[in-house]
């Protein structure tokens, strides 16, 4: 059986309407429940007390809350940062958002794909169990905040990272789950541009390693790109204003490609925490 992780990263985005963004966690909460898709919830500490209901809700529902650490900001990079702004981030962020959740925090994923050594060591020392930060051999490294060329040499099945590399295999009491990816990252995004017929092509090639190698396949995706901009405030980057500025159709597609991974009959998909458990 093939685990699929399907990821989404809820942070509050400045440039979106708010109140939207707190009513597509109820539609995405129904839509998905109504398929028997599990999320990996990666939120970050604004967003969990700008939508403390919805959250909650989603998590009574049966997904999985992790930590993506604090707001989001571009200061907040678990790559570069010294090891006093992260321990003061990861301490901040885990107890902001498990005062909403009421539960321990086990999965995270830093803003920007960002991670290192010492983020990961804070992690274990707060009893986290995986990181899903690192994107193997993602091309386009330079384009997000964590991104870095290493990325194209770390492992491409889950492992435990090394007391030097956080892109290493090691024996730190972590598990690291990279998404995998050929060049073209497995997200949204790539789905918006390139359509659902290469996606779904590109998620059979995953597949096919995944049989070869036991691997897991990770998939992400953000909860306010479905849903409208602010008037006048349209500050994505540049490769984000290739999408469609039609949010419905960017939801039924995301859905579809969605209901389409899950309908292989050797794919199951599963929470991150359960995947390690199990």
């Amino acid at each position: 059986m093939i685990p699929l992780i399907i990821t989404m990263d809820l942070e509050v985005a400045e440039d979106h309407d708010l109140n939207a963004q707190d009513a597509i966690l109820l539609r995405l909460k129904k839509d998905l429940n109504a398929e028997n898709l599990p999320l990996t919830i990666f939120t970050t500490a604004t967003a969990a007390e700008a939508f403390p209901v919805r959250l909650k809700s989603l998590q009574d529902a049966g997904h999985e809350i992790g930590s993506h650490g604090l707001n989001h900001s571009p200061e907040e990079n678990y790559k570069t940062a010294t090891a006093e702004h992260i321990k003061m981030w990861l301490s901040e962020s885990t107890k902001r958002i498990s005062n909403i959740t009421e539960k321990k925090l086990l999965s995270f994923r830093g803003p920007g794909m960002s991670t290192s050594v010492t983020a990961q060591q804070h992690l274990i020392k707060m009893g986290y169990q995986t990181d899903l930060s690192v994107c193997s051999q993602r091309a386009d490294f330079m384009l997000t905040a964590g991104g870095e060329l290493g990325w194209l040499f770390s492992p491409r099945n889950t492992y435990q990272p090394s007391t030097y590399s956080a892109l290493k295999k090691g024996n730190q009491p972590i598990k690291v789950i990279p998404m995998r990816t050929f060049g073209i990252p497995f997200i949204s995004g790539s789905l918006y541009i390139f359509g659902l017929t290469l996606m779904k092509l590109y998620f059979c090639l995953l597949l096919l390693e995944s049989k070869r190698c036991n691997k897991p396949i990770v998939y992400l995706f953000h909860s306010y790109e479905h849903t409208p901009h602010n008037i006048g405030k349209d500050n994505r980057p540049l490769r984000q204003k290739l999408y469609t500025k039609d949010h419905e159709k960017k939801y039924r597609k995301n859905l579809d490609f969605l209901k389409f991974m899950t309908s292989f009959s050797n794919v199951k998909a599963m929470r991150a925490i359960d995947y390690i458990n199990n």
